[in-house]
């Protein structure tokens, strides 16, 4: 691809995410995101694809289960096509919270996470590939993870729903 697309594709947690989290997530990240993401003290990765599911999101298998210490979920899983995650220190990261048999649409029981992104329970692995090099892309394999329940955006199991509102304005 030429050098256009690999320079668009460059941002990683790109205009799309941080709508998402201007909209969605606690008002009181707003400054902080906008100072963090424009001086680039934020570089961030969206987790959205996985290898067994591709871009059917509702198929995720990434699991994010509440824990026995109130306001804490635990994170088991994988994601691949995930662009700059060799530079990222934030992720974007949409994990299944309800067991996808208890759902009537596989969109639902979805929630997405905006947290750190922690390289002692994150293994990112470079993706080699023929072109687009200016932008890495890596399959990431996530084992006990924790993440706050403070860094989860909007409800438990809207996240399919609010990931759209960061999805549509970029497929232009």
């Amino acid at each position: 691809s030429g050098a256009c697309t690999s320079f668009a594709m460059y941002p990683g947690l790109t205009a799309g995410a941080a709508r998402v989290i201007w909209e969605f997530g606690p008002k009181d990240w707003r400054q902080p995101l906008a100072e963090r993401m424009f001086t680039g003290q934020w570089g961030g990765t969206m987790c959205l694809t996985e290898a067994d599911a591709g871009s059917a999101v509702g198929d995720n298998r990434t699991k994010a289960n509440r824990t026995d210490e109130p306001g804490v979920y635990h994170l088991v899983g994988e994601k691949i096509w995930i662009s700059v995650a060799q530079v990222a220190n934030k992720i974007m990261l949409l994990a299944r919270t309800t067991p996808l048999e208890e759902v009537k649409r596989k969109t639902e029981g979805l929630s997405l996470f905006f947290t750190d992104l922690d390289r002692a329970k994150i293994e990112v692995r470079a993706i080699h590939k023929m072109g687009r090099h200016a932008v890495d892309s890596n399959m990431l394999f996530i084992n006990d993870l924790w993440i706050p329940e403070e860094d989860r955006i909007g409800a438990e199991g809207d996240g399919f729903k609010i990931i759209l509102h960061g999805l549509n304005p970029e497929r232009v």
